[in-house]
This record gives structure tokens, sequence and C-alpha cells, in this order.
């Protein structure tokens, strides 16, 4: 019992002496910085530790080690992940992007004036920018890097030309509606009681 007992005690030691003898590291991921309890002395050590898998898109800054110990932190930029809806395919990206355009680009998915773009269901504009991450307060590198892995999905819903003939009037459009109906709607064209429409109104938009 006495043997177990110093064996306890020791071993409680060493773990205590571990601990005390870690320091603490910035590491920041994608603007969010986050402390790292290690006992590596190089910014190249403290990657190796962490046991992070880069990609070719992704980016790091590493500090020497004097700039690390006074505080510097270690930048790492991890690409973001897109999905690209359009045109009956579905494309994933992983890229570095500040807009919308960017992981189009990307994509190699041209748009024309009257396409439209939404942004996990938002209709957005090319300048818009991607989404901030989602982290809660005080975040670990776990929760920062469980918000880059989440895709970021994109649907490219492509303009029809529509001819619209009221009587002897006849005008064009383009819209990304998927029904006659709403395709009016968003031209604000009302439809009365006793007007006759054709194709009808629930009819799709080809």
């Amino acid at each position: 019992l006495l043997t177990l007992l110093v064996v306890v005690l020791f071993a409680g030691g060493l773990a205590y002496i571990y601990r005390i003898t870690q320091h603490l590291v910035l590491v920041e991921i994608n603007g969010i910085a986050s402390p790292y309890r290690t006992h590596q002395r190089s910014a190249e050590g403290v990657l190796r530790e962490m046991g992070l898998e880069l990609r070719p898109e992704d980016r790091v800054q590493l500090p020497d080690d004097e700039n690390l110990a006074d505080g510097e932190p270690i930048r790492i930029t991890l690409a973001r992940t897109a999905v690209v809806i359009h045109d009956g395919y579905a494309d994933t990206v992983h890229l570095i992007a500040r807009s919308v355009s960017d992981v189009l680009s990307r994509a190699l998915v041209s748009i024309d004036k009257n396409d439209q773009v939404r942004m996990d269901n938002t209709r957005v504009s090319l300048r818009d920018s991607l989404p901030a991450l989602q982290v809660p307060p005080n975040p670990t590198l776990k929760d920062i890097r469980a918000a880059v892995a989440k895709p970021v999905r994109f649907t490219v819903e492509r303009a029809t030309l529509v001819n619209i003939t009221d009587g002897s009037l006849t005008s064009s459009i383009y819209t990304t509606a998927a029904t006659v109906g709403q395709a009016l709607y968003e031209q604000g064209i009302w439809v009365y009681e006793g007007d006759r429409i054709s194709p009808g109104l629930n009819e799709p938009v080809n």
C-alpha cells in the first residue's frame, strides 16, 4: 500500500511539474485568437504539436522564437469550404475568399447581370462578403476549426427571358422566378379575378 501511495504521489508530482512548466502562446485562426498551452519554444514546434492539417490554400505566418515568447500570435488563415450549386452541378471549392465573386471565380462559374445568387438561402450581390465565423464566446481551437470547416452554400439562379403580352402590348423581362405567378408578382403586375393567364399562374417559367 505504501509503495502504491509513493507511486501515485510521484506520478502526481510529475503531472504538476509538467503543467507548471508549460507556457501560453497565442494562436490566431482566421482572425480569432485563442491561447494554447505548450512546452514548445518555437512556432514551428507549436504548429507540429497542434497536429493541424493544412491545405495548399491555407496560409501560415510564424513569428520567430523571441516574438512568440513576447506574445506575437501564430497567424493561420484556413481556407473556407464553399459548395456552389449551378446549372445542375454542385461544385465544392476550398479558398481564402473575401467576397461572393471570389468564390464563383474559383468555381469557374460565370454570372449574367440578370442572374441571382443566394448564400445560405439569402440573396446576395457579388460584392458581398462571406459570413463571419460562428463561434461561442472564448472559443477553443477546436471551436474555431469546426466553424471554418462548415461549408458555405451558394446557389446560382439563372434568369429566363419572359415575354408578357397584355392585349396589344408586349414587354420582355428577365426573371429567376420559379412560376409564372411569381414572375408577375415580382414585376408588380396584379392579376384580377376574370383575367385569363396563359400559361397558368402555377406553371413553371421556362
